[in-house]
């Protein structure tokens, strides 16, 4: 028989190889006629009813050339997952358990026919992870094919539907809770031309599940050229664009150059007013034009016309910023910028978003928090910053930031090459924010206008003392319960030039940890402390644990509560501590002058010797402590530092003092049993220097003898107050005594004393001239028997015949006689 079939082909064909070449013609042209016959959008499809078997090949079906095979099958309420096979793949099914709640989805490359991905969306939760899916993972003419579990339409909003509608569905939007669905679509086919079912639940808990299977082409039907503006909502471009009323040059009172062309932003005010966008003279986002309103207001601007191209608003308050994006994935390369915030834009505002911005030369939108407003100017392809940029930041309780109202002349082309964020820039100081959050009361540091203000140290001015031991000498604050006045002496303290806040340490009663946290925003160390009931035992733990942190340090520096540092209050303490250093006979230096009010100082550049402690603001010894203090505090140390803290303590030593303060202590304002001293000691009007640095005069004559020599010559120097003239300002209580204009500038007055520690006199002299006084205390700032102060631009002594100056009074000088003796009105030191 073959013999015979090979005799027929040979004779009648022309023999065997040419009969196969002719079947093989015919093949081809067999399958081009399929493939010509077989339109875009072929498909069959049938219900499968649980029955088909898709363990085989081709998920069970045998598919026409150039048509591909599925099976999918939407969940059954929770009790059983969705499948999804594709051509001989199962790649979603409850034996892999790779499915969730809400869409199952399959990616396939349109043109490979190969798998790409695998996805769950839980659309019952959120739809932004979808959308932002599909917008930036899918590329055009992608398959996808989706099975429903569970539930997955109560968080599929419009934005979500539109996105499905790209892929060819159009029964989406009948999609309620609970329904079920499947679909197989292509991106940007034509809506209508998906393979989609979907079923709805009715009275049950779910509704049933979907199972189909066939063959469907590829591509699946008509393709629409796919532009991402259509998935925008509410933009306007061409004709759509609403031109509103004139204004002229946009407010500016000149125009701009022939290569700019004017641009007005506003941001709108509160919540009330709405943000404005003008160009070239034109106003083109205002109330009821162009749908200005709550969040991001764009509009793009062509420039080479300068001519509003598209507008546009997206609310990221309500809605997430995936329209923002997908509008700025459209600009052209030229594309120039205009934005106004209005309202809110942070709360849905993607970190995706900000850098898009960014790219377009942003340096601030970063910053941009709830309810923070912000005008931009930038342009696709820019290269670097632009200028012009600004933004104003809520209050840290969300009050409302004060309006931006910008003009600017705009260039065509952007000329900003600035590689790094352009100067001044607004600062956002979200730590501060977060600690006044926290804590009430803070008024002017939580104020909306200074909460964002930056914390900074001051540089160091006079670059010769960058070596100096002060800068490394260690500066303890001891707060009291005035928050606010902790604060300003905290932010005095950071004004210092050259002032390292690592030196710096707050000591903090553990009843307010917050205090610890202030410390840390002004970067300095805290240390708690065993809670106490006065002030002075919280001092005394403090200056106790100084040397356990700070256990190299020669010298502390102590600030009291309610201090603030004059600007000069580091470089005094450098020039004190030198000379401190050298002398054993000096205990410390004190930054406050009892006696420095109005009237009796103002030479900024004097330093005297005192024999007693005024505290507040001062440096002490390490030696000192050791020797005279340590395991004694309860006994010398357990009153104020201004009230006669060393007065019971063995053998101490002088003191140095300014002339003019270097501290200022705020007033008292509680109602205290010794208020009337307090009073006198605090509220009356001081004089701190805020004139800048001085160098303290004779800084080398102040040890124990050259100050002693100095004293005598200004006392051989001097004039003698005239007695008379004294006697009236002390009878009258109303008076000032006041120096002749023919005085030296050196004034000296003896008076009498019965005995050592008679004051009674010096407590009348001391009224007269308006020094510290309060009924029969001891005066303040006495050295020797003698009180040193400047009065009327003059420097004064006062020196009391048991003093050891009292031998430079002339013969011919009478003593000062007026108080009664010592032994009818004891004034004892």
């Amino acid at each position: 028989m073959l013999r015979n079939l090979r005799r027929l082909v040979t004779k009648r064909k022309g023999g065997l190889r040419k009969t196969l070449i002719w079947l093989i013609i015919l093949a081809l042209a067999v399958y081009f006629l399929i493939v010509f016959f077989t339109q875009p959008g072929d498909r069959q499809i049938w219900d499968a009813r649980g029955l088909w078997n898709i363990s085989g090949s081709k998920c069970g079906m045998k598919c026409p050339v150039g048509q591909v095979a599925f099976y999918i099958k939407s969940g059954q309420g929770t009790a059983v997952g969705p499948t999804i096979c594709y051509e001989d793949m199962v790649l979603i099914s409850p034996e892999k358990k790779n499915f969730q709640r809400g869409i199952n989805a399959v990616i396939i490359n349109d043109r490979t026919r190969e798998v790409m991905d695998i996805k769950n969306f839980d659309t019952y939760h959120e739809e932004n992870p979808m959308i932002k899916y599909l917008k930036t993972n899918v590329h055009n003419n992608s398959i996808i094919m989706i099975a429903s579990y569970d539930e997955m339409s109560d968080s599929l909003k419009e934005d979500g539907r539109r996105w499905l509608k790209l892929f060819g569905s159009a029964l989406i939007d009948r999609l309620k809770f609970r329904d079920t669905f499947i679909m197989i679509g292509q991106r940007g086919l034509v809506q209508g031309y998906a393979v989609e079912y979907f079923k709805s639940k009715f009275n049950k808990d779910f509704a049933d599940s979907i199972e189909k299977s066939g063959c469907f082409g590829i591509p699946m039907g008509p393709i629409s050229n796919f532009d991402l503006r259509q998935m925008l909502p509410r933009i306007k471009q061409g004709k759509d664009l609403k031109i509103g009323p004139d204004y002229p040059n946009c407010g500016m009172a000149a125009p701009c150059d022939k290569d700019r062309f004017p641009v007005m932003l506003y941001t709108g005010k509160e919540s009330k007013i709405i943000p404005q966008i003008c160009v070239n003279g034109k106003m083109m986002m205002d109330k009821g034009l162009n749908n200005a309103g709550r969040g991001f207001n764009l509009m793009i601007v062509d420039p080479e016309t300068t001519q509003p191209t598209m507008i546009s608003r997206f609310d990221t308050y309500g809605e997430d910023s995936t329209n923002l994006e997908i509008f700025l994935e459209t600009l052209k390369d030229g594309d120039i910028v205009l934005a106004t915030v209005h309202d809110d834009a942070s709360k849905k505002l993607s970190f995706f978003s900000k850098e898009m911005i960014n790219n377009l030369g942003s340096s601030m939108l970063q910053n941009l928090r709830f309810r923070d407003v912000w005008v931009f100017v930038g342009q696709k392809g820019i290269n670097g910053f632009t200028n012009m940029e600004q933004i104003s930041y809520a209050g840290y309780n969300a009050e409302w930031p004060k309006p931006l109202k910008q003009f600017y002349c705009v260039p065509k082309k952007s000329n900003c090459r600035k590689q790094i964020v352009p100067d001044p820039l607004v600062f956002r100081n979200d730590g501060k924010r977060s600690f006044c959050v926290k804590y009430d009361g803070y008024a002017d540091f939580c104020a909306v206008d200074h909460v964002d203000r930056k914390i900074v140290s001051a540089p160091i001015i006079l670059t010769a003392l960058k070596d100096q031991k002060i800068f490394k000498t260690p500066i303890i604050i001891i707060p009291g319960l005035n928050h606010n006045s902790l604060v300003r002496t905290a932010e005095s303290v950071m004004m210092q030039p050259g002032i390292d806040p690592a030196h710096v340490v707050m000591m903090w009663d553990e009843k307010f940890p917050e205090y610890a946290e202030l410390a840390n925003l002004f970067g300095f160390l805290n240390h708690s402390l065993p809670s106490s009931i006065k002030y002075s035992d919280i001092m005394i733990k403090a200056i106790e644990g100084a040397w356990t942190i700070f256990p190299e340090s020669e010298e502390v520096i102590v600030l009291e509560e309610e201090l603030l540092l004059a600007p000069d209050f580091l470089h005094f303490m450098a020039q004190t501590q030198l000379i401190m250093t050298k002398d054993t006979t000096l205990f410390g230096v004190s930054a406050w002058n009892y006696n420095g009010y109005d009237t009796t100082s103002g030479k900024q550049n004097a330093l005297y010797r005192v024999e007693q402690f005024p505290g507040l603001g001062f440096m002490l010894k390490k030696d000192v402590y050791i020797k005279k203090m340590r395991g004694k505090m309860e006994t010398c140390c357990s009153k104020r530092a201004w009230d006669d803290w060393w007065s019971e303590l063995e053998n101490p030593g002088d003191i140095l003092v300014p002339d003019v303060s270097r501290v200022y202590r705020e007033p008292y304002h509680a109602s205290l049993p010794d208020q009337d001293y307090l009073l006198e000691i605090f509220n009356r009007e001081r004089k701190t220097n805020l004139e800048g640095l001085f160098h303290l005069n004779n800084d080398h004559n102040l040890a124990t003898d050259k100050y002693n020599q100095l004293i005598g010559q200004l006392l051989k120097n001097s004039s003698y107050v005239d007695h008379t003239e004294l006697r009236k300002c002390i009878n009258n209580t109303d008076s000032v005594f006041t120096i002749p204009k023919t005085s030296r500038q050196s004034m000296s007055l003896y008076f009498e004393q019965m005995k050592v520690g008679d004051y009674s006199v010096l407590i009348s002299l001391c009224r007269c001239f308006g020094l510290y006084s309060y009924g029969n205390q001891r005066p303040k700032n006495l050295y020797r028997g003698m009180l040193r102060f400047y009065y009327q631009d003059h420097d004064m002594f006062l020196v009391g015949s048991k003093s050891i100056f009292y031998s430079y009074k002339p013969q011919n000088v009478e003593p000062f006689v007026y108080a009664k003796s010592a032994e009818n009105n004891p004034i004892l030191s």
